[in-house]
């Protein structure tokens, strides 16, 4: 416990080269550095090495510490990704610190084919995941209901869900997106997202090219992740409002909850507990709880960062309407190139989904009006689409837009039967689409 008038800071936010007015320690109470003498890259490698990872700063005289100089304002909340811990997020830390010391390396996995079912076959399963989807969201509320009144847990059901998933997307990695509800009417969507965030990650995952029981651990740290926001004030959680900033820190302190919470499920994995502690860290420090870069964060917890981007900025909050999936994918690209998203991620996320998310209607170069049902892999901007006729429904033909040069999209519609599209804007997706 740290006492009073003191205060604890991260090894990487030390300001290299400036002298501290206060005397830094380490957890056992040894001094590390007097208050005065320069902060060196030697010193920030040597506690890097020995495993440290957060330091104490504690004043020479009895007095709050000032902040110090090239720390973080006022904007970054230094409370939430250092004063704020529990022994669960200690030892993920330290996990997380000890993995990215070794090298936080993407799978070398080769990328396993993409089947595809006739187009008859796939909406029958698609009936068949849709339905499964709504009980997966049951079984997930009654889950959560039982472990936050301190009920025994009983993961397995939950992997049993994500398996049959698994088993679907493999048939046809179009199941996954297509089946997900992610416009569904406003309410405790809770527990909808956290369903649908595990669907796009085990796509995603699963064709990424990760073994089966990694792609199980990012489902399970998918749907999970957010669970820690059942210990935020309701009033808070649910505001159809701007946040005050102490109430943001309860939302960014939700990760360290769903920790504790997990730390009681032992049939939880060390990889799916990390999964759901990082899902809401970004690249460029900007996240919570900790503000990691990008190489303390896990391959499978950016590609799960990108699905819950996605599905939360696509669907119905207290404060906003959902945007459609296509500028949903737009808002996401532009924060890539702001350094916050990893391209890696983005780039397998674009190849389940394409530039024009499954499900969307689009209209055609030569008036047709569609709806994407399958991506091309890396052929982001030319999915597969299913035309409909003049009632809006669907026909039973497939215009493959990747060996079809005839045609192409050039508006994305609100509704299949929109008066007036929604023009195409620059995109900035070059960088993304375009990388190898």
């Amino acid at each position: 416990m740290v006492r009073q008038h003191t205060k604890e800071l991260w090894v990487d936010d030390l300001p290299i080269g400036s002298g501290l007015s206060v005397n830094l320690y380490d957890h056992a109470g040894v001094l590390l550095l007097r208050a005065g003498a320069p902060v060196t890259p030697e010193l920030i490698a040597k506690l890097r090495k020995r495993g440290t990872y957060t330091i104490v700063c504690r004043p020479t005289a009895d007095e709050p510490a000032p902040e110090p100089a090239g720390a973080a304002g006022p904007d970054d909340r230094p409370e939430t990704r250092a004063t704020y811990q529990t022994d669960t997020s200690r030892r993920l830390d330290e996990i997380v610190d000890l993995a990215a010391r070794r090298g936080m390396n993407w799978t070398r996995r080769q990328t396993p084919p993409a089947p595809r079912l006739v187009l008859s076959n796939l909406r029958e399963e698609l009936h068949a995941a849709r339905e499964h989807h709504d009980q997966a969201v049951t079984r997930y509320t009654d889950w959560a209901g039982s472990v936050i009144r301190g009920a025994p847990p009983d993961v397995s059901g939950l992997s049993d869900l994500l398996l049959e998933f698994v088993r679907l997307i493999r048939r046809d990695r179009s199941i996954g997106a297509l089946a997900s509800d992610l416009q569904a009417a406003p309410g405790d969507y809770l527990y909808q997202h956290g369903v649908n965030v595990a669907v796009i990650a085990l796509t995603v995952a699963t064709h990424a090219g990760f073994h089966q029981k990694q792609v199980l651990d990012a489902g399970i740290g998918a749907m999970l992740h957010d669970i820690g926001m059942l210990r935020v004030p309701y009033a808070i959680r649910t505001a159809a409002r701007k946040l005050l900033p102490e109430e943001w820190m309860e939302i960014e302190r939700h990760p360290i909850h769903t920790a504790d919470v997990l730390d009681h499920v032992p049939e939880i994995t060390p990889v799916a507990r990390l999964v759901s502690y990082q899902t809401h860290e970004r690249c460029d420090r900007s996240g919570y709880p900790r503000r990691r870069p990008a190489q303390y964060i896990l391959p499978l917890a950016r590609i799960v960062a990108v699905a819950d981007a996605y599905v939360a900025l696509s669907s119905w909050r207290p404060y906003r309407v959902p945007m459609s999936p296509y500028k949903s994918v737009e808002r996401i690209l532009y924060e890539t190139q702001q350094g916050r998203f990893d391209p890696e991620a983005v780039r397998a996320f674009l190849n389940c989904m394409s530039l024009f998310p499954l499900g969307s209607y689009v209209r055609l170069s030569n008036d047709t009006v569609a709806r994407v049902f399958r991506s091309n892999g890396p052929l982001h901007t030319r999915p597969v689409v299913v035309p409909l006729d003049d009632n809006g429904e669907e026909t039973s033909t497939e215009i493959d837009l990747a060996h079809d040069d005839t045609v192409r999209i050039v508006d994305v519609l609100d509704a299949p039967l929109a008066d007036a599209p929604s023009p195409l804007i620059a995109s900035p997706t070059a960088a993304i689409v375009t990388s190898a």
